[in-house]
């Protein structure tokens, strides 16, 4: 499993460790879920190397990109800061430039993303950009969650 960054992933890295599931691989860039996810006993974490940006608490550049290529994911689960009608939006180039390889590696991607970034764009770069890109081929759900309660897919998304 692919855990992305962000705090909508951390909160989905808390449930993971609630229910501390057993022989689950976690491959990750994101510090503050690593260090979470590896405190319990049946849970492998890898964590990509790449330089540390203090603000995200994220490794990021070119040796993460490379590093992520070498793995396969079952799941993928992404975060954005927006989704619109045109895509999903991150206003790091570097989050989106590995986003775009995890989700060439992976079977199942999932966008976790809280209802404030619904309807929002960042000023800078689209994940979903790319007319030959992953989510040009595949159809992204969108699920909606309210104060911890989950909601049937509401609405498919298709850039």
């Amino acid at each position: 499993m692919w855990l992305d960054g962000g705090t909508t992933i951390y909160f989905v890295a808390e449930a993971l460790a609630d229910r501390r599931p057993e022989g689950l691989v976690v491959v990750t860039h994101n510090m503050p879920a690593a260090e979470l996810l590896a405190d319990l006993g049946d849970v492998d974490v890898h964590l990509l190397g790449g330089q540390y940006f203090r603000r995200t608490s994220l490794l990021l550049g070119p040796r993460t990109v490379t590093a992520a290529r070498r793995w396969r994911f079952d799941v993928a689960l992404l975060g954005v800061e927006g989704i619109d009608r045109s895509g999903l939006w991150n206003s790091l180039r570097d989050v989106v430039l590995l986003q775009r390889a995890v989700l060439r590696e992976s079977t199942l991607s999932v966008v976790c993303a809280d209802a404030v970034k619904i309807g929002r764009r960042v000023p800078r770069i689209p994940l979903s950009g790319e007319r030959r890109g992953p989510y040009s081929q595949r159809r992204v759900r969108v699920r909606l969650r309210r104060r911890g309660t989950a909601r049937s897919p509401t609405s498919e998304h298709r850039p």
